[in-house]
């Protein structure tokens, strides 16, 4: 039986990326406010490794719209004997683009902008594919994520 696990969100930056390196490969978290017509906005937290959580570092601020894919993970806590685990929703991400400024960011305004094609890019999108996955990701401090 074949699996997906693929998620796609397009949302603004709660926060400047935070570096959460851990020895050699660059790890970035991002929050990320995803809103829905009428409903509350719900925020996703994320980690970008290697390539990705250098572009987030380098050109993404709180407030930007970005597109985001990547896939979902959970994290496990136990609690009391009778109690039910605590489950923590997370996303690893294998795909960021900058798709928008803040107007604090920028003097622009905000502007969404649609590839023309699945395979063909805008030029002032910017995409840098994960070229390493860390595999022991479950190791890197989780403790408030």
């Amino acid at each position: 039986m074949a699996y997906l696990n693929r998620c796609e969100f397009i949302g603004n930056l709660g926060a400047n990326p935070e570096s959460v390196n851990k020895g050699d490969m660059p790890v970035v978290k991002l929050s990320v406010a995803v809103t829905f017509q009428g409903k509350p906005t719900i925020w996703t937290k994320w980690k970008l490794f290697d390539k990705q959580a250098i572009f987030a570092l380098k050109y993404l601020k709180s407030g930007d719209s970005v597109y985001i894919s990547g896939r979902y993970e959970c994290d496990k806590t136990e609690r009391g004997e009778n109690e039910l685990p605590l489950l923590w929703p997370k996303f690893v991400a294998d795909s960021v683009q900058k798709i928008g400024s803040s107007k604090k960011n920028s003097n622009a305004e905000i502007e969404f902008v649609k590839p023309t094609s699945t395979h063909q890019k805008s030029p002032i999108q910017e995409t840098i594919p994960m070229a390493a996955y860390n595999e022991d990701f479950n190791s890197l401090p989780d403790e408030n994520y």
